[in-house]
């Protein structure tokens, strides 16, 4: 089988290797797509990843974590799987996989697609990061970037109940911020920003402000333009050191709730009265709502690929990456 692996800085291969065989309480999948996660895969392969750093990561190293397939072999032991079902998982980027009932993946409905099915694991990020802002109904939620994660959030947002304000300054992706559902689009480079922006809010500062860019410029104009007492949610990571006091003037005088909200939600395997959102609820909530499509996808995939190319994917991701949201690896080749 095939298996994708970054084997060092900037060198990624396609390996040949055993098609596993699933132990009694194991099953098999053979993957038909799988997902690319532009910037945590992008890192991985350029080894700027803080991960590095720490220890956490290092090489050779299987990569990705967004797959859909079939089951096509299940152990004697197995409980509720079937070969034939189709499933999304959090595996890496392979042919073949094998899961088990503590796997994090979804069983897929009849009116589900495989393409669909990669978005459910970047869904349960955003997901994570509606729980941590806690909007009430009717609150106005601005994003900062649209990319795949912000454009995701938004749409979290607007199931919420939220008014959404997306803002990024790529006129492409405000096109299909509004296509996802954005009540308003708005460019922070339009002379008229600030505005437009007052328009939108009825002359109001914003409720909650998402950071979805990673970009230290969008960090500071969303402690702007954000509400005195308001709530400014860190979704996206800030690898430099900033060029601005986060806790100065905005953040003290306004009385700012600033947190942050990291990947899928707690590492806690079963929820309790204490902590209804880990991350396994996280990812049955956002496997939902692209069931029910109350999560649109279609408009977000960019890019389709064979497996095969998985170089010139990461050479179009790090050349063009303003026209990438969601490439998607084709294993049916």
């Amino acid at each position: 089988m095939k298996v994708i692996t970054v084997k060092a800085t900037n060198l990624v291969e396609i390996e040949e290797k055993q098609v596993p065989k699933p132990g009694p309480e194991e099953f098999l999948v053979k993957n038909m797509v799988s997902g690319i996660s532009s910037g945590t895969e992008l890192s991985l392969y350029k080894g700027t990843h803080e991960g590095f750093k720490t220890g956490r990561y290092k090489y050779p190293m299987s990569i990705g974590y967004m797959c859909a397939g079939e089951v096509v072999e299940a152990g004697n032991k197995v409980e509720n799987i079937k070969v034939g079902y189709r499933v999304a998982s959090t595996m890496p980027h392979a042919e073949y996989v094998v899961l088990n009932n503590k796997s994090l993946f979804a069983k897929l409905p009849d009116n589900v697609s495989y393409d669909d099915a990669v978005f459910i694991t970047n869904a349960t990020t955003a997901v994570n990061c509606l729980h941590r802002a806690a909007p009430a109904m009717g609150d106005t939620v601005a994003v900062m970037g649209q990319g795949l994660l912000g454009m995701l959030a938004l749409q979290c947002a607007k199931t919420s109940g939220c008014k959404t304000i997306a803002i990024d300054p790529i006129v492409q992706r405000l096109n299909i911020a509004e296509e996802v559902g954005a009540d308003y689009a708005l460019s922070p480079l339009d002379p008229d920003f600030k505005e437009k922006l007052s328009a939108a809010n009825d002359g109001k500062k914003i409720d909650i402000v998402i950071e979805a860019s990673g970009n230290a410029n969008a960090l500071k104009q969303g402690l702007e333009i954000v509400k005195t007492q308001g709530k400014m949610v860190i979704l996206a990571r800030h690898h430099d050191i900033l060029p601005f006091n986060i806790l100065g003037e905005h953040f003290f005088m306004k009385e700012l709730n600033v947190m942050s909200s990291s990947v899928w939600g707690p590492w806690i395997e079963e929820s309790t009265d204490y902590l209804k959102w880990t991350y396994r609820e996280n990812y049955k909530l956002a496997a939902n709502l692209i069931f029910q499509k109350k999560i649109i996808t279609k408009p977000m995939i960019t890019h389709y690929f064979p497996s095969s190319k998985i170089k010139d994917v990461y050479e179009l991701v790090e050349k063009q990456g303003n026209t990438v949201l969601q490439v998607i690896l084709n294993w049916k080749e």
